[in-house]
């Protein structure tokens, strides 16, 4: 069984739907875990709810407070969890999973097409975690003041980690215990900032680094890129980029909704628009 986790910020529920519904059309079998960050507009908890009538719809503050019981023992992970502006993506995602597979995906990503890699990868359990491959590297720092900082206890940078979409194994005390050590080290070292921007994902990468082939990143297919929207793409972040993020309307949308037309996943009430 698995989980698959999103965060939402008040401005994209209506992204984070149709994110959400991309992926589990073809997960039946797993759960929604919707982390609410913020102010829920009107009427958008009654949408989750009836798209996904089985998610769980955790506000921040649910969520926070299964981080200070998880995270009882891990200062640093659980202070960061808090404070950084999505930290919930590493805290209170793990905190919350009731599954040892989760899922964690942006409300920006959209499933274009059968994700045969991602499904064949979700149920091997030498995978640790994979990841879509960024467009350049995205980190917080160069990895020399990463090694530097943090010590040679990481490996070599992982293969351009993006945070928008990842498979993973729910974290352990060990796991947790690292990474206190690795945000104590950021945190007391006067030449990083562990609330930088990228953070979430550099301590992703620093976490990578350590799981050799256990983790590396997913296929081509799933990377990030600018521009048109590739016909083989099976998964698109839509990052918040000018040419990426308007293209999630203006591409993505309709690529979803013509592979769910082949693959008989829309509902019957599904709008068929104006007919010719």
């Amino acid at each position: 069984m698995s989980e698959a986790h999103i965060l939402c910020s008040t401005d994209h529920h209506e992204m984070g739907i149709w994110a959400a519904w991309s992926l589990l059309r073809y997960l039946p079998q797993t759960r929604l875990v919707l982390h609410l960050d913020g102010a829920i507009p009107a009427g958008a908890a009654q949408q989750w709810s009836r798209i996904f009538p089985d998610a769980r719809i955790l506000t921040r503050r649910e969520s926070l407070v299964l981080v200070e019981g998880r995270l009882a023992n891990f200062g640093a992970v659980r202070r960061w969890t808090a404070a950084y502006y999505c930290g919930l993506k590493l805290g209170g995602f793990h905190a919350a999973a009731l599954t040892d597979r989760l899922i964690e995906f942006d409300a920006d990503t959209l499933v274009l097409r059968h994700p045969h890699v991602l499904l064949q990868w979700l149920d091997q359990d030498a995978v640790r975690m994979r990841w879509n491959r960024d467009h350049r590297q995205c980190y917080a720092y160069p990895w020399r003041l990463v090694r530097d900082v943090v010590g040679n206890s990481i490996g070599p940078p992982p293969e351009l980690l993006n945070g928008g979409f990842i498979l993973a194994q729910r974290m352990g005390d060990t796991d947790w215990a690292f990474l206190d050590d690795v945000l104590v080290r950021f945190d007391a070292d006067p030449r990083t900032d562990p609330l930088r921007y990228w953070m979430h994902q550099t301590i992703a990468a620093v976490f990578a680094s350590t799981l050799g082939e256990a983790a590396r990143a997913l296929p081509a297919d799933y990377a990030v890129s600018k521009g048109t929207t590739l016909a083989d793409t099976t998964m698109r972040h839509f990052a918040g980029h000018p040419d990426m993020r308007p293209r999630f309307f203006t591409e993505g949308v309709g690529l979803v909704i013509q592979d769910a037309i082949v693959q008989g996943h829309l509902p019957a009430d599904f709008p068929q628009g104006p007919r010719t």
